[in-house]
C-alpha cells in the first residue's frame, strides 16, 4: 500500500497507541505484539507530543479530503488518550491473546509467537495492573462495574485459551485478572454472574442517580464526527423508533395470526414463534452464505477475492457467537477477512441469513477498502470506520429482505436469484410467508439498533440510568428486559459508537435510495461506497451524495 511518508508516520503513531490493532493489520513495523502500550502519564504526554508533532506536519498532504482525515485521525488518537473508559485496558489485553491464537492458526499462519510472547505478558500483566490502580482514583458505578467485569472475563477466557499453548507467564496474568475483578467488583453479589437475571437485580439493587460520562460529546465529535447535539441524536433515534415499531407491530400482529398465537401476543413471542416456525433445518451456515454472497454480487456489492469462510475454532467458540467477521493483513496489498460461523449457535433461520449478511458486509468493506482506498490513513481499525461500516452491515440486511420479496413470484428468474428464494422455502407461498417474517426480524433489528443509540445518549448524557431505560424499552417495544440487556449494554463501553452505527446507517440506506432514484443501480453504489475507504463521516456523506 503506497502513501505519502505523513501518512505512513500517522498509521505508526496509530500501531504504536493499538500494537494489537496494528499486528493484526500486518503493518510492516508491528510483526509482533511484544509490548502493549500503557498509558501511564509519561507515555501519554509523549504521545501527544509525537501527535502534536505530526499536526504540524499536514500540509504535506496535497489532497485536501485526505488531509482532513489526517487532521481527523490524529485528533481521534488524542481523545482516545483523554478520555479512557473503564476496563478498556483490559479488554485490549484479551484481544491481544485472541489474535495471537487465531493469526498463528491454520487460517491464517503467521511465524510462531513463542520468542515474542513473554513480552507480550509482561507488559500485559503492568497494563492490569496499571488499569487496576487507575479505577481505583475514580468513581465507579454500578453499572462500570459490570463493564469492567465483562472485559476481565474477556481476558481470562482468551488468556487461558492461549495458555494450552504457550508459556507459564500467563498464570501471572491470571492473578493480576482475579486482583482486578476483585477491585472493581465492589462486593456486589450477582454482578459477575453468567446468568442475565441474575445481574439485572444486581444492577437494580445498587443503581443510584444516573452518572453523567465525562467527555461524552467530545467522544461524539472527536471520535465518529458527529455534527448534531446529543440532544438532536436521541430525537433522531427516538422519532425512527416510534416509526418502526409501528411497522413492527403490524407485522407482529399479521404474523400471529398466520402463526395462529393467541390475539395480543407481545412482539417477543411472535419473534421467537417465527425462529420455531422457521429453523435453520437442514440448511448449513457455510451453504446459506456462499448463497447469499453469490446473490450479493450478482445484484447489491462487488464480492472482492480475499474473503474466507471457516467454521469457527473450537477452541475460540466461547468468544465468536452465531458469526463474526475478522479482517487480517487490511494495511497490505493482500487484504482477508474471515467470516467465522458457530453451526450450533443459531437455531432460527432468518436470524442466521440476517448475521450472515451482516457480517459478510463487514468482510466487503474491509477488503475492497483495503484493495482500492489507496492511503493506509482510510483503513486504521477504530472508531472512524463505524459509521460507514457498520451503516452499510446494517442497510445490506434491509437490501436482503427487500430484493428477496422483489422478485417472489417472478418468472425468468437467474439461477443465482433462485437458489438465494429457496433459503426461504421451495413454492412461492412458503417463500411469501418466510419473506414476510424476514422483513419482520430486520424490522426489529432497526428497533434494536435505534434502541442502542438511545440508550448510549440517553444514559452516558446522565438522563437516565440503565436500568431505567431497560424498563422503559421493554414496556415500549414488548421485548425482553434479558434481549435488550444483551443488545445494549455491551456497547455502552464506547460511548458513541451505537449512534454512530443506527443514526448513520439509516443515512446511509436513504443516500443509496437517492442514488439509484437518479438511474444507478443499488450495486454500483455499495460498491462505490465500500471502496472509497474510511474518511470522517462529514466526508463520507459528501462523496455518497456524489
Amino acid at each position: 500500500m503506497k502513501a505519502a511518508k505523513l501518512e505512513n508516520d500517522i498509521t505508526d503513531q496509530w500501531a504504536q497507541l493499538f500494537p494489537v490493532a496494528g499486528y493484526t493489520s500486518g503493518w510492516p513495523q508491528n510483526k509482533d505484539i511484544a509490548h502493549l502500550f500503557i498509558p501511564t502519564t509519561d507515555a501519554v504526554h509523549d504521545a501527544n507530543d509525537k501527535i502534536g508533532a505530526l499536526r504540524k506536519r499536514l500540509p504535506e498532504i496535497s489532497d485536501a479530503d485526505l488531509r482532513t482525515t489526517a487532521d481527523r485521525q490524529l485528533t481521534l488518537l488524542a481523545t482516545q488518550l483523554a478520555w479512557p473508559q473503564p476496563g478498556v485496558a483490559v479488554q485490549d489485553c484479551g484481544d491481544g491473546a485472541f489474535y495471537i491464537d487465531l493469526l498463528t492458526g491454520k487460517a491464517f499462519g503467521r511465524p510462531d509467537p513463542r520468542k515474542w510472547l513473554p513480552g507480550f505478558l509482561d507488559s500485559a500483566a503492568k497494563k492490569i495492573d496499571f488499569e487496576t490502580e487507575r479505577l481505583t482514583k475514580i468513581p465507579l458505578d454500578v453499572t462500570h462495574r459490570r463493564q469492567c467485569l465483562t472485559a476481565a472475563a474477556y481476558c481470562d477466557a482468551t488468556m487461558r485459551i492461549l495458555k494450552k499453548n504457550h508459556s507459564a507467564k500467563i498464570d501471572t496474568v491470571l492473578k493480576k485478572l482475579d486482583h482486578f475483578k476483585q477491585t472493581v467488583d465492589g462486593s456486589i453479589k450477582g454482578l459477575d454472574a453468567d446468568d442475565v437475571p441474575t445481574v439485572i437485580h444486581a444492577l437494580r439493587e445498587h443503581t443510584g442517580a444516573p452518572t453523567y460520562t465525562e467527555g461524552y460529546p467530545q467522544l461524539l465529535a472527536d471520535l465518529y464526527d458527529f455534527v448534531p447535539s446529543a440532544a438532536d441524536l436521541d430525537t433522531t433515534a427516538t422519532t425512527w423508533l416510534e416509526q418502526d415499531l409501528t411497522i413492527v407491530k403490524a407485522l407482529a400482529a399479521e404474523l400471529a395470526s398466520l402463526l395462529r398465537l393467541p390475539r395480543g401476543s407481545s412482539v417477543g413471542d411472535v419473534w421467537a414463534e417465527v425462529g420455531r416456525k422457521w429453523p435453520v433445518g437442514a440448511i448449513r451456515v457455510k451453504d446459506a452464505a456462499k448463497i447469499c454472497a453469490n446473490f450479493a454480487d450478482a445484484y447489491l456489492v462487488e464480492v472482492p477475492a480475499g474473503l474466507k469462510l471457516s467454521p469457527t475454532p473450537h477452541y475460540l467458540e466461547p468468544m465468536i457467537t452465531g458469526g463474526q467477521d475478522i479482517a487480517v493483513d487490511f494495511l497490505t496489498d493482500k487484504p482477508q477477512s474471515c467470516l467465522y460461523y458457530t453451526e450450533d449457535k443459531t437455531s432460527a433461520l432468518l436470524t442466521m441469513l440476517n448475521v450472515v449478511v451482516h457480517e459478510y458486509s463487514h468482510g466487503i468493506n474491509f477488503v475492497l477498502s483495503a484493495q482500492r482506498a489507496g492511503s493506509p490513513l482510510l483503513n486504521l481499525a477504530g472508531p472512524m470506520q463505524v459509521p460507514l461500516t457498520e451503516g452499510q452491515a446494517f442497510w445490506r440486511e434491509w437490501d436482503f429482505s427487500h430484493a428477496a420479496a422483489d422478485i417472489v413470484g417472478h418468472s425468468g428468474l437467474t439461477g443465482r436469484q433462485r437458489d438465494y428464494l429457496n433459503l426461504y422455502g421451495q413454492t412461492t407461498a412458503e417463500q411469501s410467508q418466510a419473506i414476510r417474517a424476514a422483513q419482520f426480524e430486520t424490522y426489529i433489528w432497526r428497533v434494536v439498533r435505534h434502541l442502542r443509540a438511545m440508550c448510549d445518549v440517553e444514559v452516558n448524557m446522565g438522563w437516565r440510568t440503565f436500568v431505567d431505560f431497560l424498563d422503559q424499552a421493554g414496556e415500549q417495544t414488548g421485548l425482553t428486559e434479558e434481549f435488550l440487556f444483551g443488545e445494549c449494554f455491551t456497547f455502552l463501553a464506547q460511548p458513541g459508537y451505537a449512534p454512530a452505527y443506527a443514526i448513520d446507517g439509516i443515512r446511509y440506506g436513504q443516500l443509496q435510495q437517492q442514488a439509484v432514484a437518479k438511474a444507478g443501480t443499488v450495486k454500483d453504489f455499495n460498491t462505490k461506497a465500500s471502496a472509497m475507504g474510511f474518511y470522517p463521516w462529514t466526508i463520507c456523506d459528501r462523496k455518497l451524495r456524489a
